[in-house]
This record gives C-alpha cells, structure tokens and sequence, in this order.
C-alpha cells in the first residue's frame, strides 16, 4: 500500500524522537527501499485523514487526550490495577483504528498509486511534478522553501509529502488532471470519510474487545535510551489460536506488546510472572509484521539492518 498513512497518534510518536525543536519533535523514518529521514512527527501523522468531520474530530481529541495522559505516566513507570481499565482502551482502540483505516482507505486508493501514480514517483518526474503543483496554486510558503532546500538524498521525503498531497480534499482536480481517465471517478476523499465514519462506529462498539482483554495483566518495561523502535503495525498480539504475532486477534488474547518509547515497552499477559523481553526481539516482530514503514529515534547501522526486514511477515496477518 504506497499511501503515506501513517495513522499513529503524534503523542505516541514523540516518544521515539530523535530531536526536539522547540515544540516540534523529529524521528527517522524507515520506509521499504527508501534511504531513512528524519521528519517532524506533525508530517507523518495523518490526523488529517481522520478530522475533518467535527463530530469525529471532537470524539478522537477527547480520547486522545486521556490516552495521552496515560502514556506519559507509563511512561514514568506508573502502571497499576487502577490503570488498567484505561490502557485495555487505549490498546484495542489502537488496534481497531488501524486496522480499520488501512482496511477502509488501501482498496480504494492502491490501485490509484500503483496504476496511476507510479510514473510521478520516480526520480526523474517527482521533482517535476512537485513543481507543478506549486505553480498550480498551491502556493505553500512552507512547502516552497522546503523544496528549496530539498537534496536528491531526501526525494524519499519528498515522496511521502506527494502522498500525503493526495489525501487532501483541494487536490482531487488537480490530479484528476494528472492521472490516467479510467481512474479519475475514484473519489480518495471519500473513501477517507468513509473510514472516519467506520473508525467512529468502531470506537462506539468496543466492549466485546476490551472484554477479551478482562485476563490481560499489564507491566511496563524499561531499556536504555534508543533501545526500541515503533512499526507501523503498532500493539503486538498473540492470541491462543495462533502463536504468531500480529496486529489483529486470532481467539482470546495471551500476549500483547506496545512500544510507547524508544526506551519503554506496555506488556501485557494473561498466564505466569510478567519477565523482561530483550529489546531485539520487540523489535524484529514489530518490524517483521509491518507493512511499510517503522520509526526510531536514531539511524545506526542496527535500524538499517531493520530496515532490511521490513514487511517479511506482514503478509501473515
């Protein structure tokens, strides 16, 4: 799914920053086949694909919020009886928005970049095709001196703001004039309100999930500063059906694990003592079972290494 997606609440990347500017906050990025950058976390987080639409916007800011809370006292080391209620929450609402935006937005919209958006995205036409946007009315101070500055060792960068592009509702003319005929009647926008309103729907219904979760016990673990990295596949599962790992349910629960900083871990577990898990081992299945793209808050030969193991299970899930 060539969509720049990266449907991860902001407060939960900020954890795995590399870099603080004033209140902007910086992680790499490791996509498939890209050269790793370093992106504001404002950049990579898709909020815009689910507000737009007040009602929802109001209802996921609310949850947002305490689920904010939540994951700055985890991540202190505060994780008691009185807190399970909220993470049980917090870990399936992550779960269901995921997986329900990827599900929603990646029929639509993969054959759109794939057949129609391909040619834009090489080399030789990405730039060019950025160039026309802007002298077709975007007109964007910040995008017009990012483009400025822009290096052919960060086109990876600029391909992911390309995409991103694609998602708003002012550009559908625009690249109704750029992409092949028989593709103009998809409509992006609204498979993306679609998604909004099924995420919504979700959230409203999801007690039967939070119910399989009844049995969870849930710890925190801590590491070393830069010892964790995030996939895009976000919580963890391993369910008594299947002793794989993934990111939807396969029966009742036994295993979860969340990353919620590059040196902090949300584990949780149905039977025996809560013991350490070594952080390479979190991070091979988080990057294993990801589709596109994982973060981290620094760039080593290690995460390169990671980044050669991208996706290899994801299509397990």
């Amino acid at each position: 799914m060539a969509i720049n997606s990266h449907f991860i609440p902001q407060f939960l990347l900020k954890g795995f920053s590399s870099r603080r500017r004033r209140n902007q906050f910086y992680v790499y990025v490791f996509r498939t086949k890209c050269t790793p950058f370093s992106s504001n976390t404002a950049k990579i987080a898709a909020q815009g694909n689910f507000y737009g639409d007040e009602s929802i916007e109001s209802i996921l800011s609310e949850a947002e919020t305490k689920f904010n809370d939540l994951v700055l006292r985890l991540r202190e080391g505060s994780c008691d009886l009185r807190s399970k209620p909220l993470i049980d929450r917090f870990v399936v609402h992550s779960l269901v928005r995921t997986q329900t935006f990827r599900d929603s937005v990646h029929a639509n919209t993969e054959s759109v970049m794939n057949k129609g958006c391909l040619e834009f995205l090489n080399p030789a036409d990405t730039l060019h095709l950025l160039e026309n946007i802007v002298n077709d009315g975007m007109n964007q101070p910040e995008f017009i001196e990012w483009l400025s500055r822009v290096s052919p060792e960060e086109k990876p960068l600029l391909e992911a703001y390309l995409r991103e592009l694609l998602l708003r509702p002012d550009m559908h003319e625009k690249l109704r004039q750029m992409i092949p005929t028989e593709l103009a009647e998809i409509d992006i926008n609204t498979s993306v309100r679609s998604a909004q309103r099924k995420v919504l729907e979700d959230e409203r219904t999801l007690h039967n999930r939070i119910r399989d979760l009844a049995k969870i016990k849930w710890d925190v673990q801590m590491y070393q500063r830069h010892s964790l990295v995030l996939g895009d596949i976000g919580p963890l599962v391993r369910g008594d059906d299947s002793p794989e790992w993934g990111r939807i349910f396969h029966g009742t629960p036994q295993e979860i694990w969340l990353p919620l900083s590059d040196s902090c871990l949300l584990k949780g577990q149905v039977y025996g003592t809560i013991k350490h898990v070594d952080s390479e081992e979190v991070n091979l299945v988080s990057v294993e079972n990801s589709m596109e793209f994982f973060v981290a808050s620094q760039r080593t030969r290690r995460e390169e290494e990671y980044q050669k193991r991208l996706g290899l299970r994801a299509n397990q899930l």
